[in-house]
């Protein structure tokens, strides 16, 4: 459908003069009670149309005038041809050319005009449009590909989507593959949408009932009240409200209310102390590690000791320990590392818990890998603490030798060191390899895949084939195993993807004590 000079009907601008004259105002005294009466077209908030574009003014909100006539200042096209205004979809109106000229117009030089219907009069202007040239000029709305920047939604004409496109034979608008209507998406929440996205209209879980919680747009364009959480708990109903399980000032939300500051339960009286209803042990929450409810090895959760011994100490009983008035106010981790307190209630105090590990007072002094002292005070000197493990003065697995791409080297695990006989139960669940080692250190300058092959010299040696990522310096597997050989034939072999500069350690292991000779080859791809 074609918008011959102006973007909107006839029948539009009809009804929209009819309006701006107040050609429908409320003859009668009624105006102003909040009702539709007579000929009036609102009253107040009350409106005998839904918005703007119900009256084909575009999309925008309509509101009611004090003589109960409707309000179009809001509506996008509510433009009156003739009042010297340029507005709406007006290219101009009397003297206002709204800033345009022959030459912004690609038509030369001259005078610029506005017609009656508030539309450019070019007969002053040196050139004329050409429509098919591709440029936008004079009263042309498009040219072409050139949409002059529009789309079907900007057009302001109450279309929200589709495909707009120009009339070759005269350069206007074409709208037919326009769509119009409440689309539910876009964003913007329109007509009798409730939302329509981020755009919730201003409401609120609490603005709708509930206690709080978060308010969501469903795809359907329907408040989605799913996340909004029920009616606050009442303490002292005996109901549990907001169906966490918890009654009354049993429930955590209570533990401010004025009904629940009573005495602390004392667990043996026979007094509901605290006024929740549970009188001594029967009243968990309080009394749940009070030695006088304690059934013969239960947990006691702040006591240091795991007395259940199942499923750890204190508060890291779950089980036992979960309704623990305690355990569930107990900070989540050791909060002073120096005050000989178990503060997170985890059995482990001070220095001793990891959450103290970066603590200046429990770093302590730190081992010193060359100087035959014990500085950590372990046990363990030099090359023997784990703490010195990748310093230079303690090599990795000792002897090591280098292999690169390309390298075929012969070798023999007999009379080799014994460092480790459980390589295959580490590595990947399979047999203990009790033989002594050879280990390999391979890093190569290219990414790509290699190849790895164990020939055995001789028979009746099994030798197995290992690739891990990183070794300590007791040659113990500290990094990751990337792939283990161990059938009971000959060759072995592992093939692997390898990035350059990363070091691999090929380890060469023997079954049952086995140990021999062998030849070990590298071949990049």
């Amino acid at each position: 459908m074609q918008r011959e000079g102006k973007h909107f009907t006839l029948a539009a601008l009809g009804v929209a003069l009819g309006l701006m004259a107040g050609c429908a105002k409320s003859s009668g005294t009624d105006c102003g009670n909040g009702r539709i009466d007579g000929d009036e077209q609102c009253d107040g908030a009350m409106l005998t149309q839904v918005d703007c574009m119900a009256l084909g003014l575009g999309a925008g909100p309509l509101k009611c005038n004090l003589d109960c006539t409707f309000d179009l200042s809001a509506c996008p096209n509510s433009s009156v041809c003739g009042n010297g205004t340029v507005e709406g979809t007006e290219y101009c109106d009397g003297f206002d050319l709204g800033g345009q000229t022959c030459d912004t117009l690609n038509l030369g030089t001259g005078s610029l005009g506005c017609l009656a219907d508030c539309v450019y009069d070019t007969s002053g202007c040196s050139s004329s449009a050409v429509c098919g040239n591709g440029v936008v000029e004079g009263p042309e709305q498009c040219d072409g590909f050139n949409l002059n920047g529009q789309s079907c939604a900007t057009l302001g004409e109450g279309f929200n989507g589709g495909e707009l496109a120009c009339d070759t034979a005269n350069c206007l608008y074409n709208t037919d593959a326009c769509t119009e209507g409440i689309v539910c998406g876009n964003g913007i929440r329109e007509g009798t949408e409730e939302c329509d996205g981020d755009d919730l209209n201003g409401v609120s879980c609490a603005a709708l009932g509930f206690a709080g919680g978060n308010l969501v747009c469903s795809t359907t364009c329907i408040r989605d009240t799913s996340g909004c959480t029920e009616t606050a708990e009442n303490c002292t109903n005996g109901v549990d409200d907001d169906g966490d399980l918890a009654v009354d000032c049993n429930d955590l939300d209570c533990s401010s209310d004025p009904a629940c500051g009573g005495s602390p339960e004392n667990c043996t009286n026979g007094v509901d102390d605290d006024q929740d209803g549970l009188i001594d042990c029967d009243d968990q929450v309080d009394c749940n590690s009070d030695p006088s409810c304690q059934t013969t090895g239960a947990e006691i959760c702040d006591n240091g000791i795991d007395d259940d011994g199942m499923f750890g100490c204190d508060c890291q009983d779950f089980f036992s320990c979960l309704l623990d008035i305690g355990c569930l106010l107990a900070p989540s981790a050791e909060t002073n590392c120096t005050d000989g307190a178990d503060d997170d209630l985890d059995c482990l105090v001070d220095c001793d818990d990891d959450d103290c590990d970066s603590d200046p007072a429990c770093s302590g002094p730190v081992e010193i890998c060359d100087n035959s002292v014990d500085d950590d005070s372990d046990g363990d000197v030099d090359c023997d603490d784990s703490d010195c493990a990748g310093h230079a003065s303690c090599p990795v697995c000792t002897p090591v030798t280098t292999i690169a791409c390309g390298d075929n080297l012969s070798g023999n695990t007999s009379g080799g060191i014994n460092s480790l006989e459980d390589w295959d139960i580490w590595c990947s669940g399979g047999y203990l390899s009790s033989g002594p080692e050879a280990y390999y250190v391979f890093t190569p300058t290219t990414s790509g895949s290699v190849d790895i092959q164990l020939d055995i010299n001789g028979s009746g040696n099994d030798l197995e084939l290992l690739l891990v990522g990183e070794l300590s310096g007791d040659c113990a597997p500290s990094g990751a195993c990337l792939s283990i050989s161990q059938t009971t034939g000959n060759p072995e072999s592992i093939t692997f993807d390898a990035t350059a500069g990363t070091t691999y350690y090929i380890i060469i292991d023997g079954w049952d004590g086995d140990a021999g000779a062998f030849d070990l080859s590298v071949t990049c791809n």
